[in-house]
């Protein structure tokens, strides 16, 4: 039998000179940055887990003599002490990946309901499981991995509550992949969980995309159960949501005296300049031309 030097998570990312580090308890991986990173793990086992998304390229796993190939808009969670290792990867291969410690994944184990996802993380699931997500979800995924490193990296006084609550919202969206046909979720107590992965699709996509269907379908739920959710959670529409970050995002942009009113328009999604002046009347009582002036003084 082979020996496994088994490694700890901070083990790992020194050795590996991992810079996106959050303590002991997880680290953000990317292809984007510079790092010397085991292209094959023969003789290592992970005491940590490893959410790896393949955004370009290919690489396989092994594990048990089986091989598992991972290609773009691939998703893979290795769970700890698996002996899983990595069988080959192309050379324009572009990831993702997030390192969480057992003891700080345990946090967020009471919030998972997926059947698939609960054998995976308690290892009743001999194999390991590909979820295939596409472009779209990939991107959005990978948007939220993102988001979670730059976080590590950015002093913060609530950064351990913003990095927490990245990595939540990370581990909602992989635990609702398992509703690939719109089935709503059994457990209502993730209407909370749901808006918060909602309102980053929409912080993310609010310029351009303001249809309920949209988001529905990024989350992978229907149209009437995200309605319900957003509503019952915060007394208000996801369309009244939205509404309200075009309404504030053009407040912010009139501010800006080097854009024109038709340029405001056209990063905002509407058609023309008259449909985003009837717009910001009807919710502000002035035109943009008269919100500009009086922002800028000239009004009393």
């Amino acid at each position: 039998m082979t020996h496994r030097e088994l490694l700890t998570l901070p083990e790992f990312t020194n050795r590996f000179q991992i810079e996106h580090v959050f303590g002991a308890d997880a680290a953000y991986v990317s292809s984007d940055h510079a790092m010397t990173y085991p292209s094959h793990q023969d003789r290592l086992g992970l005491s940590f887990y490893s959410i790896l998304l393949v955004r370009d390229g290919g690489i396989t796993y092994r594990q048990d003599g089986a091989d598992y190939p991972l290609s773009a808009g691939d998703l893979i969670i290795v769970p700890p002490y698996k002996g899983v290792r990595v069988a080959g990867q192309t050379a324009d291969l572009k990831y993702s990946s997030l390192l969480l410690d057992t003891a700080y994944f345990d946090q967020f184990r009471p919030h998972i309901s997926s059947p698939a996802l609960t054998d995976i993380i308690s290892s009743k699931s001999g194999g390991l499981r590909i979820y295939h997500l596409g472009p779209s979800r990939g991107a959005d995924l990978d948007d939220l991995l993102t988001q979670v490193g730059r976080s590590i990296q950015q002093p913060h006084i609530y950064k351990d509550d913003i990095v927490r609550s990245l990595i939540h919202v990370c581990m909602m969206y992989i635990d609702g992949l398992q509703y690939e046909t719109h089935a709503e979720p059994r457990d209502y107590r993730h209407k909370e969980d749901l808006y918060k992965i909602f309102l980053h699709l929409a912080r993310t996509h609010f310029r351009k995309e303001r249809q309920l269907k949209f988001y529905a379908d990024r989350m992978n739920i229907t149209t009437t159960y995200l309605s319900r959710a957003v509503k019952e959670v915060t007394g208000s529409t996801v369309n009244e949501h939205l509404a309200c970050m075009v309404y504030n995002e053009a407040c912010k942009l009139l501010h800006d005296h080097e854009r024109s009113i038709g340029e405001i328009s056209y990063s905002l999604g509407f058609n023309d300049q008259s449909a985003f002046t009837s717009y910001f009347k009807q919710r502000s009582g002035m035109t943009p031309v008269s919100y500009r002036k009086k922002a800028a003084g000239n009004i009393q």
